[in-house]
């Protein structure tokens, strides 16, 4: 429980910087980015999983690279539902869905 609580909070840091540098993507506090990472690990959780399943096949052919693509499209999908998070467009999305992979990753690395 701990783990996840630090895993959101660490996630929930990734997007509010990543709309502080990133023009096209923009936060309006740090509780609204809290909402986001939770809503956003949410999807990706369940519906992520669900989306990689029904393209598996896809999936392999890539080696792995539509998970990504899975990966923006979730981020995208959580800008359209919590006011207060917005994304410009689909280069926005593509640099912070890759910036913020890169967060998780490194915090999937470092935490128990």
């Amino acid at each position: 429980m701990v783990s996840f609580l630090l895993e959101i909070l660490a996630l929930a840091a990734a997007v509010f910087l990543v709309a502080e540098f990133l023009p096209g993507i923009r936060v309006k506090s740090f509780g609204i980015a809290l909402i986001v990472a939770l809503v956003f690990a949410i999807l990706n959780t369940i519906v992520g999983g669900l989306l990689v399943l029904l393209t598996l096949p896809l999936v392999f052919l890539t080696l792995g690279f539509f998970k990504f693509v899975i990966n923006v499209f979730l981020f995208w999908v959580t800008s359209r539902i919590i006011d207060g998070f917005d994304i410009d467009g689909v280069i926005p999305a593509l640099i912070g869905a890759f910036l913020i992979a890169v967060v998780d990753w490194l915090i999937n690395l470092f935490l128990p």
